[in-house]
Protein backbone atom coordinates (compact mmCIF):
# COMPACT_ATOMS: atom_id res chain seq x y z
CA UNK A 1 0.00 0.00 0.00
CA UNK A 2 1.36 3.24 -1.10
CA UNK A 3 0.28 6.80 0.24
CA UNK A 4 0.49 9.97 -2.21
CA UNK A 5 -0.16 13.31 -1.02
CA UNK A 6 -1.74 15.76 -3.63
CA UNK A 7 -1.05 19.41 -3.97
CA UNK A 8 -2.90 21.77 -5.49
CA UNK A 9 -0.35 24.10 -7.61
CA UNK A 10 -0.71 27.87 -6.37
CA UNK A 11 -1.31 30.57 -9.54
CA UNK A 12 0.74 33.91 -9.70
CA UNK A 13 -1.33 37.31 -10.36
CA UNK A 14 0.50 40.32 -11.37
CA UNK A 15 -1.76 43.50 -12.22
CA UNK A 16 -0.32 46.80 -13.00
CA UNK A 17 -2.47 49.57 -13.22
CA UNK A 18 -2.21 51.59 -15.82
CA UNK A 19 -1.24 48.74 -17.99
CA UNK A 20 0.71 50.72 -20.43
CA UNK A 21 2.58 53.93 -20.10
CA UNK A 22 2.68 55.89 -17.03
CA UNK A 23 3.64 59.44 -16.87
CA UNK A 24 5.16 61.55 -13.94
CA UNK A 25 3.48 62.62 -11.39
CA UNK A 26 0.75 59.87 -11.86
CA UNK A 27 -0.95 56.65 -9.74
CA UNK A 28 0.30 53.45 -10.14
CA UNK A 29 -1.46 50.46 -8.57
CA UNK A 30 0.38 47.13 -8.52
CA UNK A 31 -1.55 43.78 -6.99
CA UNK A 32 0.40 40.78 -6.34
CA UNK A 33 -1.99 38.13 -5.44
CA UNK A 34 -2.67 33.85 -5.47
CA UNK A 35 -4.67 32.99 -8.63
CA UNK A 36 -5.80 29.80 -7.24
CA UNK A 37 -7.26 29.81 -3.76
CA UNK A 38 -6.98 26.76 -1.62
CA UNK A 39 -3.29 25.80 -2.71
CA UNK A 40 -0.36 26.19 -0.34
CA UNK A 41 1.37 29.71 0.18
CA UNK A 42 4.37 30.18 2.12
CA UNK A 43 4.70 34.17 0.85
CA UNK A 44 4.24 37.14 -1.41
CA UNK A 45 6.72 39.48 -2.21
CA UNK A 46 7.29 42.56 -4.71
CA UNK A 47 10.81 43.12 -5.73
CA UNK A 48 11.95 46.22 -7.69
CA UNK A 49 15.20 45.49 -9.72
CA UNK A 50 16.06 42.98 -6.58
CA UNK A 51 14.81 45.44 -3.64
CA UNK A 52 12.29 43.94 -1.54
CA UNK A 53 9.34 46.48 -1.77
CA UNK A 54 6.28 44.62 0.43
CA UNK A 55 6.07 41.09 1.43
CA UNK A 56 3.18 39.04 2.77
CA UNK A 57 2.88 35.64 5.04
CA UNK A 58 0.11 32.47 4.74
CA UNK A 59 -1.94 31.21 2.53
CA UNK A 60 -4.54 34.30 1.72
CA UNK A 61 -0.94 36.52 1.39
CA UNK A 62 -1.37 39.13 -0.78
CA UNK A 63 0.25 42.54 -2.10
CA UNK A 64 -1.69 45.94 -3.21
CA UNK A 65 1.19 48.49 -3.66
CA UNK A 66 -0.04 51.98 -4.32
CA UNK A 67 2.20 55.35 -4.99
CA UNK A 68 2.25 57.84 -7.08
CA UNK A 69 5.41 57.26 -9.26
CA UNK A 70 8.20 60.10 -10.53
CA UNK A 71 10.83 59.52 -12.76
CA UNK A 72 12.90 57.77 -9.85
CA UNK A 73 10.44 54.91 -9.67
CA UNK A 74 11.21 53.91 -13.26
CA UNK A 75 12.57 49.91 -13.06
CA UNK A 76 11.96 46.27 -13.18
CA UNK A 77 8.67 44.90 -10.91
CA UNK A 78 8.64 41.47 -9.93
CA UNK A 79 6.09 39.81 -8.28
CA UNK A 80 7.42 36.40 -6.07
CA UNK A 81 5.20 33.82 -4.92
CA UNK A 82 6.97 30.95 -2.56
CA UNK A 83 4.88 27.21 -2.09
CA UNK A 84 6.45 24.93 -0.05
CA UNK A 85 5.79 22.59 -2.61
CA UNK A 86 6.66 24.21 -5.95
CA UNK A 87 9.52 26.19 -7.09
CA UNK A 88 8.75 29.57 -6.96
CA UNK A 89 6.72 31.65 -9.25
CA UNK A 90 7.76 34.74 -10.76
CA UNK A 91 6.49 37.77 -13.11
CA UNK A 92 8.31 41.37 -13.90
CA UNK A 93 7.42 44.08 -15.78
CA UNK A 94 9.05 47.01 -16.73
CA UNK A 95 7.21 50.56 -15.50
CA UNK A 96 9.28 53.26 -17.68
CA UNK A 97 7.94 56.68 -16.17
CA UNK A 98 7.96 59.12 -18.90
CA UNK A 99 8.01 62.97 -18.62
CA UNK A 100 5.03 64.98 -17.22
CA UNK A 101 2.99 67.41 -18.70
CA UNK A 102 0.54 70.07 -17.68
CA UNK A 103 -1.60 72.85 -19.61
CA UNK A 104 -3.97 75.46 -17.74
CA UNK A 105 -5.56 78.63 -19.14
CA UNK A 106 -8.72 80.18 -17.69
CA UNK A 107 -11.64 78.69 -17.63
CA UNK A 108 -13.67 81.47 -18.12
CA UNK A 109 -13.88 84.74 -19.01
CA UNK A 110 -16.03 87.98 -19.84
CA UNK A 111 -15.72 90.89 -22.52
CA UNK A 112 -17.37 93.73 -23.44
CA UNK A 113 -18.21 94.05 -27.24
CA UNK A 114 -16.04 95.46 -29.08
CA UNK A 115 -13.37 95.43 -26.06
CA UNK A 116 -9.87 93.82 -26.67
CA UNK A 117 -8.83 90.79 -24.20
CA UNK A 118 -5.84 88.62 -23.02
CA UNK A 119 -6.23 85.07 -23.06
CA UNK A 120 -2.92 83.26 -21.15
CA UNK A 121 -2.07 79.58 -21.39
CA UNK A 122 0.36 78.19 -18.88
CA UNK A 123 2.31 74.75 -19.29
CA UNK A 124 4.79 73.03 -17.42
CA UNK A 125 6.79 70.16 -18.81
CA UNK A 126 10.09 67.99 -18.38
CA UNK A 127 12.29 68.65 -19.93
CA UNK A 128 11.16 72.41 -21.19
CA UNK A 129 9.85 72.97 -24.61
CA UNK A 130 9.35 76.56 -24.98
CA UNK A 131 7.97 76.08 -28.30
CA UNK A 132 5.01 73.99 -27.75
CA UNK A 133 2.24 75.49 -27.54
CA UNK A 134 -0.07 77.62 -29.28
CA UNK A 135 -3.84 79.31 -29.69
CA UNK A 136 -5.76 77.33 -32.37
CA UNK A 137 -7.54 79.58 -35.25
CA UNK A 138 -5.84 82.69 -33.57
CA UNK A 139 -3.38 84.39 -36.19
CA UNK A 140 0.30 84.23 -35.14
CA UNK A 141 0.39 87.78 -34.74
CA UNK A 142 -2.09 87.76 -31.69
CA UNK A 143 0.45 84.86 -29.81
CA UNK A 144 4.00 85.64 -28.25
CA UNK A 145 5.70 83.79 -25.29
CA UNK A 146 3.80 85.31 -22.01
CA UNK A 147 5.67 87.05 -19.04
CA UNK A 148 6.35 84.05 -17.25
CA UNK A 149 8.03 81.05 -17.86
CA UNK A 150 6.01 78.35 -19.23
CA UNK A 151 3.48 80.21 -20.62
CA UNK A 152 1.74 82.33 -24.03
CA UNK A 153 -0.47 84.65 -24.13
CA UNK A 154 -2.75 86.11 -27.07
CA UNK A 155 -3.66 89.58 -27.65
CA UNK A 156 -7.40 89.11 -28.87
CA UNK A 157 -9.07 92.02 -30.75
CA UNK A 158 -12.56 93.19 -29.57
CA UNK A 159 -15.50 91.33 -31.22
CA UNK A 160 -18.45 93.04 -33.28
CA UNK A 161 -21.30 91.39 -31.58
CA UNK A 162 -22.12 89.13 -28.22
CA UNK A 163 -22.03 85.58 -28.19
CA UNK A 164 -19.76 82.59 -26.27
CA UNK A 165 -16.73 81.71 -28.11
CA UNK A 166 -14.62 78.84 -27.17
CA UNK A 167 -10.65 79.19 -27.57
CA UNK A 168 -8.25 76.66 -27.00
CA UNK A 169 -4.46 76.43 -26.08
CA UNK A 170 -2.89 73.08 -27.47
CA UNK A 171 0.09 71.97 -26.91
CA UNK A 172 2.49 69.33 -28.07
CA UNK A 173 5.12 67.55 -25.55
CA UNK A 174 7.18 64.98 -25.68
CA UNK A 175 5.24 63.15 -28.06
CA UNK A 176 1.62 64.00 -26.01
CA UNK A 177 -0.87 66.40 -26.79
CA UNK A 178 -2.46 68.10 -24.32
CA UNK A 179 -5.52 71.09 -24.51
CA UNK A 180 -7.23 73.67 -22.17
CA UNK A 181 -10.05 75.70 -23.33
CA UNK A 182 -11.44 78.79 -22.38
CA UNK A 183 -14.94 79.70 -22.64
CA UNK A 184 -15.30 83.82 -23.67
CA UNK A 185 -18.69 85.08 -23.24
CA UNK A 186 -18.53 88.47 -25.56
CA UNK A 187 -21.31 90.79 -23.35
CA UNK A 188 -23.38 93.24 -25.59
CA UNK A 189 -24.28 96.46 -23.47
CA UNK A 190 -27.66 98.08 -24.00
CA UNK A 191 -26.93 101.82 -25.86
CA UNK A 192 -28.29 104.45 -24.23
CA UNK A 193 -29.30 107.36 -25.15
CA UNK A 194 -31.85 110.35 -24.55
CA UNK A 195 -34.73 112.39 -26.69
CA UNK A 196 -36.90 115.19 -25.63
CA UNK A 197 -39.66 117.14 -27.07
CA UNK A 198 -37.81 119.95 -26.86
CA UNK A 199 -36.10 121.66 -29.78
CA UNK A 200 -32.27 121.66 -29.63
CA UNK A 201 -31.91 121.67 -26.20
CA UNK A 202 -33.77 125.22 -25.16
CA UNK A 203 -36.41 125.33 -22.44
CA UNK A 204 -37.86 128.84 -22.86
CA UNK A 205 -38.89 128.08 -19.06
CA UNK A 206 -41.71 125.72 -20.53
CA UNK A 207 -42.28 122.64 -19.04
CA UNK A 208 -40.99 119.32 -21.42
CA UNK A 209 -40.77 116.08 -21.43
CA UNK A 210 -37.71 113.60 -21.60
CA UNK A 211 -37.19 110.21 -22.23
CA UNK A 212 -34.61 107.73 -21.53
CA UNK A 213 -34.45 104.95 -24.50
CA UNK A 214 -32.03 101.81 -23.92
CA UNK A 215 -31.23 99.46 -26.93
CA UNK A 216 -29.64 96.31 -27.10
CA UNK A 217 -30.04 93.04 -24.79
CA UNK A 218 -30.48 93.06 -21.51
CA UNK A 219 -31.23 91.05 -18.46
CA UNK A 220 -34.84 89.82 -16.50
CA UNK A 221 -34.18 93.55 -14.81
CA UNK A 222 -32.61 96.06 -16.24
CA UNK A 223 -32.95 99.99 -14.31
CA UNK A 224 -32.97 103.27 -15.78
CA UNK A 225 -32.99 106.53 -13.61
CA UNK A 226 -32.69 110.16 -14.83
CA UNK A 227 -31.03 112.48 -12.92
CA UNK A 228 -30.59 116.22 -13.16
CA UNK A 229 -27.43 118.27 -12.43
CA UNK A 230 -28.11 118.33 -8.37
CA UNK A 231 -27.89 114.91 -8.88
CA UNK A 232 -32.11 114.17 -7.25
CA UNK A 233 -33.71 111.32 -9.24
CA UNK A 234 -36.82 112.40 -10.68
CA UNK A 235 -39.52 110.28 -10.48
CA UNK A 236 -40.18 108.39 -13.81
CA UNK A 237 -42.95 106.20 -14.58
CA UNK A 238 -42.56 103.03 -15.43
CA UNK A 239 -40.45 101.30 -17.21
CA UNK A 240 -42.01 100.39 -20.78
CA UNK A 241 -41.01 97.33 -22.62
CA UNK A 242 -41.51 98.33 -26.07
CA UNK A 243 -39.94 94.62 -27.43
CA UNK A 244 -36.71 92.37 -26.14
CA UNK A 245 -34.19 94.82 -27.00
CA UNK A 246 -36.29 98.29 -26.36
CA UNK A 247 -36.63 100.01 -23.33
CA UNK A 248 -37.89 103.10 -22.05
CA UNK A 249 -38.31 105.71 -18.82
CA UNK A 250 -40.19 108.82 -19.72
CA UNK A 251 -40.13 111.99 -17.49
CA UNK A 252 -42.81 114.55 -18.09
CA UNK A 253 -43.59 118.25 -16.99
CA UNK A 254 -39.94 119.01 -16.23
CA UNK A 255 -39.40 122.38 -15.37
CA UNK A 256 -35.98 123.71 -14.99
CA UNK A 257 -34.67 126.68 -16.20
CA UNK A 258 -30.97 124.78 -16.63
CA UNK A 259 -29.94 121.66 -15.96
CA UNK A 260 -28.12 118.75 -17.16
CA UNK A 261 -30.03 115.46 -17.85
CA UNK A 262 -28.63 112.10 -17.36
CA UNK A 263 -29.43 108.59 -18.50
CA UNK A 264 -28.39 105.79 -16.51
CA UNK A 265 -28.95 102.37 -17.51
CA UNK A 266 -27.53 99.31 -14.93
CA UNK A 267 -28.24 96.23 -16.31
CA UNK A 268 -26.56 92.44 -15.18
CA UNK A 269 -24.68 90.24 -18.26
CA UNK A 270 -23.56 87.03 -17.37
CA UNK A 271 -21.63 87.55 -14.02
CA UNK A 272 -21.32 91.26 -14.57
CA UNK A 273 -23.09 94.22 -13.62
CA UNK A 274 -23.28 96.82 -16.99
CA UNK A 275 -23.08 100.69 -16.18
CA UNK A 276 -23.80 102.72 -19.03
CA UNK A 277 -25.15 106.62 -19.06
CA UNK A 278 -25.90 109.59 -21.67
CA UNK A 279 -25.79 112.88 -20.72
CA UNK A 280 -28.11 116.37 -22.16
CA UNK A 281 -27.76 120.17 -21.46
CA UNK A 282 -30.78 121.75 -21.45
CA UNK A 283 -30.12 125.53 -21.40
CA UNK A 284 -33.10 128.25 -20.72
CA UNK A 285 -32.82 130.30 -24.21
CA UNK A 286 -34.64 132.93 -22.73
CA UNK A 287 -32.76 136.49 -24.27
CA UNK A 288 -33.08 139.96 -22.64
CA UNK A 289 -31.10 143.04 -23.80
CA UNK A 290 -30.29 146.30 -21.59
CA UNK A 291 -27.47 149.03 -21.99
CA UNK A 292 -29.03 151.37 -24.96
CA UNK A 293 -29.15 154.73 -24.20
CA UNK A 294 -32.07 156.36 -24.50
CA UNK A 295 -33.66 158.85 -26.38
CA UNK A 296 -31.16 162.04 -26.85
CA UNK A 297 -30.32 164.79 -28.72
CA UNK A 298 -26.64 166.71 -29.07
CA UNK A 299 -25.33 169.15 -30.92
CA UNK A 300 -23.09 168.41 -33.26
CA UNK A 301 -20.02 170.62 -35.14
CA UNK A 302 -19.56 169.92 -38.22
CA UNK A 303 -15.97 170.45 -37.80
CA UNK A 304 -15.48 167.01 -35.87
CA UNK A 305 -16.48 163.87 -36.43
CA UNK A 306 -18.40 162.18 -33.88
CA UNK A 307 -18.06 158.82 -32.09
CA UNK A 308 -21.29 157.33 -31.08
CA UNK A 309 -20.82 154.12 -28.71
CA UNK A 310 -23.42 152.25 -27.20
CA UNK A 311 -23.08 149.29 -24.81
CA UNK A 312 -25.55 146.23 -24.70
CA UNK A 313 -25.32 143.90 -22.57
CA UNK A 314 -27.52 140.76 -23.35
CA UNK A 315 -28.63 137.49 -21.21
CA UNK A 316 -29.07 134.15 -22.14
CA UNK A 317 -27.94 131.68 -24.41
CA UNK A 318 -27.76 133.15 -27.54
CA UNK A 319 -26.40 131.82 -30.94
CA UNK A 320 -26.18 135.64 -33.19
CA UNK A 321 -26.13 139.15 -32.61
CA UNK A 322 -26.08 141.52 -34.65
CA UNK A 323 -26.92 145.70 -34.19
CA UNK A 324 -27.99 148.75 -37.05
CA UNK A 325 -27.29 151.73 -36.83
CA UNK A 326 -29.15 154.45 -39.16
CA UNK A 327 -29.31 157.77 -39.77
CA UNK A 328 -32.57 160.03 -41.15
CA UNK A 329 -34.02 156.31 -42.08
CA UNK A 330 -30.57 155.25 -44.09
CA UNK A 331 -28.67 152.07 -43.29
CA UNK A 332 -25.24 153.23 -42.03
CA UNK A 333 -23.78 150.13 -40.51
CA UNK A 334 -24.19 146.69 -39.70
CA UNK A 335 -22.21 145.13 -37.14
CA UNK A 336 -22.40 140.95 -36.50
CA UNK A 337 -20.67 139.70 -33.41
CA UNK A 338 -19.27 136.40 -32.84
CA UNK A 339 -21.39 133.69 -31.54
CA UNK A 340 -21.87 133.65 -27.84
CA UNK A 341 -23.19 131.21 -24.90
CA UNK A 342 -23.47 133.39 -21.75
CA UNK A 343 -24.01 136.50 -20.66
CA UNK A 344 -21.77 138.99 -22.27
CA UNK A 345 -21.47 142.62 -23.07
CA UNK A 346 -21.56 144.06 -26.89
CA UNK A 347 -19.98 147.38 -27.81
CA UNK A 348 -21.71 149.03 -31.25
CA UNK A 349 -19.99 151.82 -32.52
CA UNK A 350 -20.64 154.34 -35.07
CA UNK A 351 -18.08 157.53 -36.77
CA UNK A 352 -20.45 160.23 -38.01
CA UNK A 353 -18.78 162.84 -40.20
CA UNK A 354 -19.57 165.21 -43.24
CA UNK A 355 -23.10 165.27 -42.09
CA UNK A 356 -25.17 168.58 -43.73
CA UNK A 357 -26.86 171.31 -41.47
CA UNK A 358 -29.25 170.56 -38.98
CA UNK A 359 -31.23 168.16 -36.70
CA UNK A 360 -30.68 164.25 -37.75
CA UNK A 361 -32.30 160.87 -36.20
CA UNK A 362 -30.04 158.23 -35.57
CA UNK A 363 -31.05 154.99 -34.46
CA UNK A 364 -29.33 151.91 -33.09
CA UNK A 365 -31.47 148.50 -33.62
CA UNK A 366 -29.31 145.28 -32.05
CA UNK A 367 -30.95 141.79 -32.45
CA UNK A 368 -30.00 138.83 -30.30
CA UNK A 369 -30.95 135.18 -31.74
CA UNK A 370 -31.20 132.00 -29.49
CA UNK A 371 -30.88 128.51 -30.88
CA UNK A 372 -33.34 130.25 -33.77
CA UNK A 373 -36.01 129.80 -32.13
CA UNK A 374 -36.31 133.04 -29.84
CA UNK A 375 -35.41 136.87 -31.11
CA UNK A 376 -34.57 139.19 -28.95
CA UNK A 377 -34.94 143.86 -30.34
CA UNK A 378 -33.91 146.64 -28.54
CA UNK A 379 -33.77 149.75 -30.20
CA UNK A 380 -32.72 153.58 -29.19
CA UNK A 381 -33.19 156.57 -31.25
CA UNK A 382 -30.78 159.68 -30.76
CA UNK A 383 -31.45 163.32 -32.41
CA UNK A 384 -28.22 164.54 -33.69
CA UNK A 385 -28.08 168.40 -34.00
CA UNK A 386 -25.39 169.66 -36.89
CA UNK A 387 -23.63 173.27 -37.21
CA UNK A 388 -21.28 175.79 -36.88
CA UNK A 389 -20.34 176.92 -33.30
CA UNK A 390 -17.95 179.70 -32.07
CA UNK A 391 -15.66 179.09 -28.68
Amino acid sequence: QYNMDIYVRPSLSFVRDPPNEVRENSTVLITCSNGVPGSDVTSIALYKDGDNLAIDLGNDSHIVYKRTFTRADTGTYTCVLTSPHYPDFEESSFINVQYGATVNSDPYKEVEVGHSYRLTCEYSSNPFDEDSCTWLGLPSSFVSIGPQTGSIVANVPGHNQGGTLIQTCRCLINRQILSSQTEVKVIEVPNLRIATDLPNQCTKYESYSVTCLAEGIFSNRTDLTLRDTSQSVFKPQEIQEESSTRKSVTLKDVQSESTIITCRGETKVGTKTMTTSDSMHIESCEISLEGLPRRLSRVYPLEDDLVLEAVTRVTGVITDFYSRWKIDEVDRDWLTSDKRSSSSEVISRMTLNHLSVGSHEVSLTVLATGYEILTRKSEVVMIITAGFFDC
